[in-house]
């Protein structure tokens, strides 16, 4: 059975820089570290092309050693 992952991609105007850029994060992907307050929380990946997000996702999942199927959910 092929796992799913469900990727959540969003367009953030320019609030910190003049141009706009893109944030995501999977469903199920937290973050690892023995810091209390940040344990359980979404990695957050962020780019200044979606191509270039979905790539640094995918990239994640394989070196986490996941496979499956990266789908973008809107």
């Amino acid at each position: 059975m092929t796992q799913i992952y469900k990727a959540h991609v969003y367009q953030i105007e320019g609030t910190i820089t003049s141009r706009p850029y893109f944030e995501g994060e999977i469903e199920g992907v937290n973050i690892n570290t023995n810091v209390r307050e940040l344990q359980g929380q979404p990695c957050v990946f962020v780019s200044d092309t979606k191509a270039d997000l979905l790539l640094s996702m995918v990239s994640h999942l394989k070196a986490s050693g996941k496979t499956g199927l990266l789908r973008v959910v809107k």
